[in-house]
């Protein structure tokens, strides 16, 4: 399994909902790390050679962040510089961390509607940040599809749970855009729940059992059209 790190650009991160949600979200249904810059910069002396050595031990690499005025908090470009300096050992990091991949999990304050050519904002939220991608690709990292969260505060609590599900998906296997991938994914997640993790009565487990099944035989029947189609 790939390990994977977020890093979390906030400058307030205990007060924003939407980051915990996804922190407890992530720390709950996957086996990713976090680290908070603000906090990091906040508590010590930045000590490059450790946080190098950091990214290196990683396979998998996002920065989740709210968007602030068309752009990430200053504070992810400060890690950005100090990261990248072109020092006596900077030539060699840049050639150890080849191969990685990164994505980039954003939360908006405004509609999803507005970001798209003759709305309000009059660009995608990928066209905003292709920076990202072009740093991507200058360290040969595969660039993944943007997460992005729209007003998580007026979010019903189902639609949470989806986003908390997909969040989870997006951390454990850079999947965004394809949702056979992710129903494929919620399978493994159900049949990995054992006793101890769902204690229920016979009855309820008959139920949850019934379930399961059901659900993988629809997604058996999915993946048969979808060898049909290619086959087309």
């Amino acid at each position: 399994m790939d390990k994977t790190l977020i890093i979390v650009a906030h400058p307030e991160l205990g007060e924003s909902s939407s980051q915990q949600f996804l922190i407890e979200s992530g720390e709950f249904w996957t086996e990713a790390d976090y680290l908070d810059l603000n906090s990091l910069y906040e508590t010590e002396e930045f000590d490059l050679v450790r946080e190098r050595e950091r990214i290196l031990s990683y396979d998998r690499l996002f920065f989740q962040f709210p968007l602030y005025w068309y752009q990430a908090p200053a504070i992810l470009k400060r890690w950005l510089d100090d990261m990248f300096t072109m020092d006596a050992n900077g030539q060699a990091f840049l050639k150890a961390i080849r191969f990685k991949e990164l994505g980039l999990i954003v939360s908006v304050g405004i509609k999803e509607d507005h970001f798209q050519v003759g709305a309000r904002e009059g660009r995608t939220i990928s066209e905003m940040l292709v920076p990202y991608e072009m740093l991507a690709n200058a360290m040969d990292w595969k660039y993944l599809p943007v997460f992005n969260i729209h007003q998580f505060e007026f979010m019903t609590e189902e639609e949470k749970m989806d986003i908390m599900m997909r969040y989870a998906c997006y951390i454990e296997t850079g999947n965004k855009t394809s949702e056979h991938k992710y129903q494929q994914y919620i399978l493994a997640k159900l049949e990995a729940i054992s006793e101890d993790d769902l204690p229920l009565e016979m009855e309820e487990q008959i139920v949850f059992d019934l379930f399961v099944s059901t659900f993988e035989e629809q997604l058996d029947e999915f993946d048969e059209l979808i060898n049909i189609t290619k086959k087309w």
